[in-house]
């Protein structure tokens, strides 16, 4: 009896230890998104590579700096600031961008100029994107849970409400949203939408990348666990864009954000399963020679 009272002891101290570590690892990835949305965003678009960066911030960046004002090549200007992908700049009535969602920022936008598509963001601010993790977040902590339909009421609120962030873009996949919502008069159910080419992208990854670990960490690290990781994830891409691709991708996202959360496998490991669920060629491993 002793024996098995100890065993016990042991396993909930294992227990205990493993939440404990996947609480960590989660804090950690959270802090990480932010710092690295917060540092990168001066360099968004810069297709110049490194010489581009350098001669815009003076060198390279090593902290937080404020974006530039203006920046040489900007397709924000050429953008569609009442629905997807480049348009007009609709100067002469109400639209999406200025006002319905960023709002006061329409004026980023106009066409005569070429401002940074972060200009208004200060030094180590977070973007619209890592705005919305927060929204996200505070959505979980209020619902114990990653709830989808909870989000997605969170997420049109807080777009619509004037001051809710600081950033001067938002994408294609925003527009569309609420171009449908405010011009369209549809159901928030229905304003998540697709112009088959800006909506099918990696910035669609970065809401569900955190609705998979959040759901990951409290479903724990089996089975059961994963499943609700990589429900989560396509749940989440599915409340803001219309896009197959993202869902598929999201799943195998999903496994991955479990693993990662769990410390199962190596971040190789969990990166090779990914790229093979989702159809791409694993490279071989190199053969030791002794």
């Amino acid at each position: 009896m002793r024996r098995f009272t100890l065993a016990a002891a042991a396993l909930a101290r294992a227990r205990g230890e493993s939440c404990a570590m996947a609480a960590d690892r989660l804090r950690g990835a959270l802090w990480g998104l932010f710092a690295g949305d917060a540092v990168a965003s001066p360099t968004h678009w810069y297709y110049g590579g490194e010489r581009q960066v350098q001669g815009d911030y003076n060198g390279p960046i090593t902290g937080y700096v404020k974006p530039r004002e203006t920046m040489m090549g900007s397709i924000m200007p050429k953008s569609n600031t009442d629905g997807a992908g480049r348009g007009s700049y609709n100067a002469n009535r109400k639209t999406v961008i200025g006002g319905v969602i960023n709002h006061g920022k329409k004026p980023y936008w106009d066409p005569a100029k070429s401002h940074h598509y972060h200009a208004t963001l200060r030094a180590g601010e977070e973007t619209l994107e890592a705005s919305l993790v927060r929204v996200l977040l505070r959505t979980v902590a209020s619902t114990k849970s990653v709830e989808a339909d909870a989000f997605r009421d969170q997420y049109v609120k807080f777009m619509q409400t004037p001051g809710s962030h600081n950033d001067s873009y938002a994408s294609t996949a925003h527009r569309m949203f609420f171009a449908n919502l405010f011009h369209k008069q549809k159901p928030v159910k229905d304003c998540p939408d697709n112009d088959a080419h800006n909506v099918d992208t990696i910035d669609g990854l970065v809401l569900p990348s955190v609705a998979a670990a959040c759901a990951a960490y409290k479903g724990g690290p089996g089975a059961e666990g994963k499943a609700a990781a990589r429900d989560a994830a396509v749940a989440v891409a599915a409340t803001t864009r219309a896009s197959r691709p993202l869902a598929t991708a999201a799943a195998a996202l999903g496994d991955a954000m479990h693993g990662a959360i769990h410390g199962v496998g190596s971040a190789a490991s969990r990166a090779d399963a990914m790229a093979s669920a989702l159809g791409m060629r694993v490279p071989r491993q190199p053969t030791m020679v002794s």
